[in-house]
């Protein structure tokens, strides 16, 4: 158990700590803690005809041991949402990551029933709020990122409810203090990613209710030393990230005397 939980940080930190997806190996790896599964589904065969569309395409696609379709990386001006309504045809399918193309909202209405998706990782695309009541439908996302999309945080109501959800990534989007209030329903998170994300002092009242979280990235935010306070509730908090923000470092130290264990990097 140790030796997961050591694991499952090391992922987490390494994915906060350049900001951006994470590699291969940390994407693959077991998600952050255990998360009780479903009763395990036999795999179905790929739809020979959507993986030829999709290999036609700049995308990069993983298969295991019995050739089907486990993973997905799509990013390029040929990839849009047109694209994505070949991702029906991979039943097996358990993470994608989409950057750097043309997908908006409705590309990711294809991502609902897909019964073995986990983890989506979103970066620099054209999605919105309104594309997020699409992934409210994932109900057993493990790992969400929507990094430098244009989701403002009214969207964050849909997926509020997402019991399973350990790690969100919400760094670069436009947020307000009051969005925040849709994440503090979920309970079980981990790793909540913040960067540039327009968050300030008055979003941190939304945290105390995340009992389980153990990363938090707030690089680039204007949080002050003040708001702090309402992070001492939680004490399974292992990483504060503070880089840019109006906290000197005498002030990091207050607080990080008051939370042990916890590490602050500025």
């Amino acid at each position: 158990m140790k030796t997961a939980l050591t694991a499952s940080l090391f992922v987490a930190l390494a994915w906060i700590a350049d900001w951006s997806s994470p590699p291969v190996q940390a994407q693959t790896a077991a998600p952050p803690r255990s998360v009780p599964a479903a009763s395990p589904q036999p795999l179905q065969p790929d739809d020979s005809s959507s993986v030829a569309a999709l290999e036609a395409l700049p995308v990069r696609l993983v298969k295991n041991h019995l050739g089907v379709v486990q993973s997905v990386e799509m990013s390029g001006p040929k990839v849009d949402d047109d694209a994505l309504a070949h991702l029906k045809g991979l039943p097996n399918l358990e993470w994608i990551r989409i950057a750097d193309c043309q997908v908006g909202d409705e590309g990711l209405a294809n991502l609902v029933g897909l019964p073995r998706l986990r983890r989506v990782y979103l970066h620099r695309i054209a999605v919105t709020d309104d594309g997020l009541v699409h992934l409210g439908k994932l109900t057993d996302l493990e790992v969400l990122a929507l990094e430098d999309t244009q989701v403002k945080g009214p969207g964050l109501a849909h997926i509020k409810g997402q019991s399973r959800l350990r790690v969100l990534n919400l760094g670069g989007c436009k947020l307000t203090d009051a969005a925040l209030a849709h994440v503090e329903p979920l309970a079980g998170l981990e790793t909540l990613a913040l960067q540039n994300a327009s968050v300030t002092s008055a979003g941190l009242v939304h945290f105390s209710g995340l009992p389980e979280l153990r990363v938090l990235n707030l690089n680039g935010c204007n949080v002050t030393a003040e708001s702090l306070k309402h992070l001492r509730t939680l004490a399974n908090l292992r990483i504060l990230r503070l880089k840019e923000c109006p906290v000197t470092a005498e002030e990091a130290e207050q607080f990080k005397s008051k939370m042990p264990g916890l590490a602050i990097f500025r």
